[in-house]
């Protein structure tokens, strides 16, 4: 291949490349501020009707940590 066109392809895939970068900053942001208000409220919701499981965490974490002083199944 000539010199000459590999140049030209190198610079032309380097000007896609930066013309790439650029558009991907140029992106219009969500709208962030609905989606955080949708979420708290949903949070505040769950929060409500259910109660943590702490003695089933609790247990679960146990028996990761130490497996010998939970109960085994046959």
């Amino acid at each position: 291949m000539n010199t000459r066109w590999e140049i030209r392809i190198a610079l032309t895939l380097a000007i896609i490349l930066v013309l790439i970068s650029i558009s991907g900053c140029g992106q219009v942001p969500m709208a962030t501020d609905r989606i955080l208000e949708q979420h708290q409220a949903e949070d505040t919701t769950l929060s409500e009707h259910t109660s943590p499981n702490f003695q089933g965490i609790a247990n679960a974490i146990v028996c990761v940590f130490a497996p010998q002083s939970c109960g085994t199944e046959d």
